[in-house]
């Protein structure tokens, strides 16, 4: 199999694995009965649910969220899945040197396992195992989207500006996220409008990066 071929299928690797993400993240949201974090009256899913919510065998309201918790699982994982292909893509269509490429993989590889173990522990394990996935894993996957972000601009001069919006976002849901866990400072409730922001803008950013390279042969 040639490079090309390799980026195409790379490229459709992601693509798909992206889409289920949110489809089954969709579906998801349907289906969860209702309740927050901070108010468990609530009906269905709305602005202050966390997408973690969506995990939760119970929702907050008490009632049984077991269908919509299964595929928020199947959500994470097919992100997971599909983001391989698309930090492997980045890396061989960006011409990476050895040490770059190896930095990409290992905050690729960190923020992977973190999605992993939140899809698999949130409302099984202690809740501390969510938090600490979240607090030390996240980091790693930011480190190689900021870099893939960085050097999208030899591709296309747009692409870092989706991505720097979107990068932002997620450092702002991570600090904030981070100040209310390890410094027990006040919830905010703002902070869950900016996860789905975050998560609207870096798939918007991973969409059009992939179609960019995929759109363009390799040399």
């Amino acid at each position: 199999m040639d490079a090309s071929s390799s980026n195409t299928g790379r490229a459709w690797a992601a693509l798909i694995g992206l889409l289920s993400y949110l489809a089954l993240g969709v579906f998801s949201a349907f289906s969860y009965p209702g309740g927050t974090y901070w108010d468990p009256s609530t009906t269905g899913f709305g602005w202050t649910n966390f997408w973690c919510d969506l995990l939760r065998p119970l929702a907050h309201n008490g009632l049984p969220n077991e269908a919509g918790a299964w595929a928020a699982r199947l959500a994470l994982l097919a992100l997971a899945l599909g983001l391989g292909p698309f930090f492997t893509l980045a890396r061989t269509r960006l011409e990476l040197g050895p040490g770059q490429a190896m930095l990409l993989q290992t905050g690729a590889w960190g923020g992977r396992i973190a999605l992993i173990l939140v899809a698999a522990g949130t409302g099984r394990l202690p809740s501390a195992v969510h938090d600490w996935a979240i607090l030390l894993g996240a980091p790693f996957g930011l480190v190689a989207l900021a870099l893939v972000i960085v050097w999208s601009g030899r591709l296309q001069r747009t692409l870092p500006l989706v991505g720097g919006a979107g990068l932002a976002l997620a450092l702002w849901n991570l600090a904030e996220y981070a100040r209310e866990a390890l410094l027990h400072a006040p919830d905010w409730h703002g902070l869950p409008v900016v996860q789905k922001a975050a998560t609207l803008v870096v798939s918007a950013f991973v969409a059009l990066f992939t179609l960019t390279v995929s759109g363009n042969p390799s040399d």
